[in-house]
C-alpha cells in the first residue's frame, strides 16, 4: 500500500513555485549585472532564469500528455462499446 503524504496539488504548486523563483531570482541577477557591466553575472542569471523556464515547461507538458492520457483511455472506452454494439447487430442480422 503506497501512503502519500503530500498531496499530488501541493507537490506541483511547489514545484511551479520553484519554477518561478528561479526564473524571478535570475532576471534580478541579470538586471543587476546590467548595471555593474558583468558578462559572469549575466550569464549566471540567464542560466538561472533558464533552469526555471525549463521546470516550468516540464510541468506544462506533463499536465498536457497526462490530459491527452485521459482523453485516449474515454475513446478507446467508447471504440470498445460501439464494436460490442456492431457485434450485437452483426449477430441480430445473422439470425
Amino acid at each position: 500500500m503506497k501512503y502519500n503524504m503530500i498531496p499530488d496539488k501541493w507537490k506541483w504548486n511547489g514545484i511551479v513555485t520553484i519554477g518561478g523563483i528561479l526564473i524571478g531570482a535570475g532576471i534580478a541577477d541579470c538586471i543587476f549585472a546590467l548595471n555593474q557591466l558583468d558578462l559572469n553575472q549575466l550569464a549566471r542569471g540567464l542560466t538561472i532564469s533558464s533552469a526555471g523556464l525549463t521546470i516550468l515547461v516540464i510541468m506544462d507538458n506533463t499536465k498536457t500528455q497526462r490530459e491527452t492520457e485521459k482523453i485516449q483511455k474515454e475513446n478507446q472506452h467508447r471504440l470498445e462499446r460501439v464494436e460490442e454494439q456492431l457485434n450485437e447487430i452483426k449477430k441480430l442480422l445473422e439470425k
